[in-house]
């Protein structure tokens, strides 16, 4: 994802600066002193380190990545977003699934999730917050394979019809580009833990 967020920015003639492993864990990070925020889409192990060195520059911290929402409940001394999706354009498809899940309490849902092979997480953190938004009355099935980016598909089934919603991103970009939207907006908001889904 470093090199499409990087692309992304530059488009956008935003310049980006990587930081290494080996700085992280060092804590040697005052080359960023300058920076206006920091993008994380590394594994859980890593963004307690990336939190740690947001809080200490001051900067506020956009996480892209699942499986650390635990470590985020507690008031933060920054604003920090955390978006496990950050297509923008899938947080409309939420709420089209919400509202259908709304109109119909009796529908059976079933959320396929398949991403390729690669992925660390199954289900998606995707899935799981969407999930989440239906009230947890979702069946998710979890598939990799390989040379998929992501496709997630909502069906909603009833004993007179079916409504099937579908995503496919063909490439990630389209992550980079979202994770660049959102943080713009993260830029300047008062410190607090924010939702990917309320930033939107």
């Amino acid at each position: 994802m470093n090199e499409q967020v990087q692309m992304a920015a530059t488009f956008q003639g935003i310049t980006v600066f990587r930081i290494s492993r080996k700085q992280l864990v060092e804590a040697d990070y005052l080359d960023f002193a300058s920076v206006n925020l920091i993008v994380d889409f590394s594994l859980p192990v890593a963004t307690r380190q990336v939190i740690t060195m947001a809080i200490s520059l001051k900067k506020p911290l956009l996480i892209c990545s699942t499986g650390h929402s635990e470590m985020l409940k507690s008031d933060s001394e920054i604003p920090i977003c955390y978006a496990p999706n950050t297509c923008l354009e899938w947080l409309y498809l939420r709420d089209c699934a919400q509202a259908i899940a709304n109109a119909n309490p009796n529908m059976q849902i079933v959320i396929d999730d398949i991403h390729t092979d690669t992925k660390v997480d199954k289900p998606s953190g995707t899935a799981l917050e969407l999930n989440k938004t239906l009230q947890n009355r979702a069946t998710i099935n979890s598939i990799r394979m390989p040379r998929l980016a992501s496709w997630h598909t909502i069906t909603f089934y009833d004993y007179d019809q079916i409504i099937r919603l579908e995503h496919q991103v063909l490439n990630r970009s389209v992550y980079a580009r979202g994770a660049i939207r959102l943080g713009s907006k993260l830029i300047g908001m008062p410190p607090g833990v924010y939702s990917g889904f309320e930033m939107a």
